[in-house]
């Protein structure tokens, strides 16, 4: 687990309703809406936000927002996308592997436990971040996220 500064960042994001498991069809709605709000993305990952711990997203508690980093002017938005402001400070960050839903909520658990474990005093909500890499074939690499 390696603990770094995650920098301001200005999201565009949308609700999922499966705690995150429609993450791609929902990074591409967003990527449509980029050019109509006049906004580029500020780079290719996507992040899952969690607003409860990982071991509640595991029995189906909590909510999850999917979002891209974006630059560009903050606009009042309607309907169901909208902006969130990241304000620096430091992150717990993890690759984790996993095959399927169960094994990246059942991940996630054990690096918070293991956090726990440790003395870290770290906030129940967390984020997934996605990261598609062409390596000669398209790769999905995952970190866990975690803030005190």
């Amino acid at each position: 687990m390696i603990k770094q500064l995650l920098h301001n960042c200005r999201w565009l994001a949308v609700a999922s309703d499966h705690l995150g498991k429609d993450w791609l069809e929902l990074s591409k709605l967003i990527d449509e809406h980029l050019d109509e709000f006049g906004l580029d993305l500020a780079e290719e990952s996507v992040y899952l936000l969690f607003d409860r711990s990982p071991g509640s997203i595991q029995v189906g508690e909590g909510h999850c927002v999917v979002a891209r980093s974006v630059i560009g002017p903050k606009k009042n938005l309607v309907g169901q996308l909208h902006f969130l402001d990241w304000v620096q400070r430091p992150v717990f960050k993890k690759k984790i592997m996993a095959s399927d839903w169960h094994q990246i909520y059942q991940q996630c658990y054990l690096e918070w436990e293991n956090l726990q474990r440790q003395g870290f005093k770290i906030g129940s909500p967390f984020m997934i971040l996605a990261k598609r890499r062409l390596n000669p074939h398209l790769e999905l690499e995952l970190e866990v996220l975690f803030h005190e």
